[in-house]
């Protein structure tokens, strides 16, 4: 075959630099990246060739030649084991055929297999910074990173200064993890202080709403609303000042008057109301009720009870309540 007769570099660049597109030989490069060309790529190579019009049979050999000179390199690259011969698949120096430790010179840290060791270590490492910045950390995150370090632990960790490079990286990992675990303890924690405080404070609030609720003042300010005069009486009583005392028992009398109004004791009524020390407000509350009685009298078409109970009241009111009379009066005629 023509491949087999010119030598190979020689080859690739006449026929590289007649044929080979740009675009096709990265595509090659990734292709035979591993040394291997699967069925697969030889597909995607042959539809792109076609795509920019390079000669199918060209490429072939093209192929050919470029899979050739990897596989040479590659063997030339092979560490074998010096005891038995048999092929190190790892860069682990111990033979698992016979046994057998061997040792590496300065070459073999250019080998391919190193090469791919830093490239595995310096993704573990990324991972490991990643792993400190999280603020969670989602276990299926950890159990990758601790996968991943059994498996170049096991890939790599024969091989000089590797090991000690791992070892790092699990003891940082193993620190992040433990920080993380550690924060969360203390983030839980200060939930739940922050829930019990809450707690406590939701319950001091209610115990002093209900306190207040069931203190004299509060519950005498209830039942005059509610004006049940009874109960008024005795939560009034327990009010130790003095002053407030006499407020709301004065208006509890106010709230008597009126129910002694309504259903037409009047004199009961004013018997209550001159007990009111202030003059100007006894005075008010008098005419309050006259007007109420008058009105009642006139409905009554007792003129003659309700002018004389009208006499009784202020100036300003009985003048009111005469025309008031004297107008119900004419109407009745």
């Amino acid at each position: 075959m023509f491949v087999d007769i010119l030598p190979l570099c020689i080859f690739e660049t006449i026929i590289f630099t007649n044929i080979m597109n740009p675009e096709l030989e990265k595509l090659l490069e990734y292709a035979l990246a591993d040394g291997q060309l699967s069925d697969k790529e030889k597909r995607v190579l042959f539809k792109k060739a076609e795509k920019l019009g390079v000669d199918p049979e060209e490429l072939e050999i093209i192929l050919e030649a470029r899979q050739n000179s990897k596989l040479k390199e590659h063997e030339n690259k092979v560490r074998k084991c010096a005891a038995c011969g048999d092929v190190l698949k790892t860069l682990n120096p111990l033979c698992k055929a016979c046994g057998y430790v061997n040792s590496y010179d300065e070459d073999d840290y250019e080998d391919p297999l190193y090469e791919e060791a830093g490239r595995d270590l310096d993704k573990l490492e990324r991972d490991v910074e990643n792993s400190k910045k999280l603020s969670e950390s989602p276990k299926e995150y950890t159990d990758d990173i601790q996968k991943t370090i059994a498996v170049v632990t096991q890939k790599y960790g024969g091989y000089p200064g590797l090991m000690e490079r791992i070892n790092e990286l699990s003891e940082t990992f193993e620190e992040a993890l433990h920080d993380y675990k550690k924060n969360k303890r203390q983030n839980l924690i200060s939930w739940i202080i922050a829930l019990m405080l809450l707690g406590g404070i939701v319950i001091g609030l209610y115990f002093i709403y209900a306190n207040a609720a069931n203190s004299p003042i509060p519950l005498t300010e209830k039942y005059i609303h509610k004006k049940n005069i009874a109960k008024a009486k005795v939560a009034a009583a327990r009010i130790e000042d003095s002053s407030s005392r006499e407020f709301y028992l004065f208006e509890i009398k106010l709230l008597e008057a009126d129910s002694l109004v309504k259903i037409k004791r009047y004199d009961e009524a004013f018997g209550i109301i001159n007990l009111i020390k202030d003059s100007s407000e006894r005075k008010e509350k008098i005419d309050e009720v006259i007007e109420i009685q008058v009105t009642d009298l006139i409905e009554q078409k007792k003129y003659s009870e309700a002018l004389e109970k009208a006499k009784t009241a202020s100036y300003g009111t009985e003048s009111t309540l005469i025309e008031k009379i004297e107008f119900a009066q004419k109407n009745t005629k």
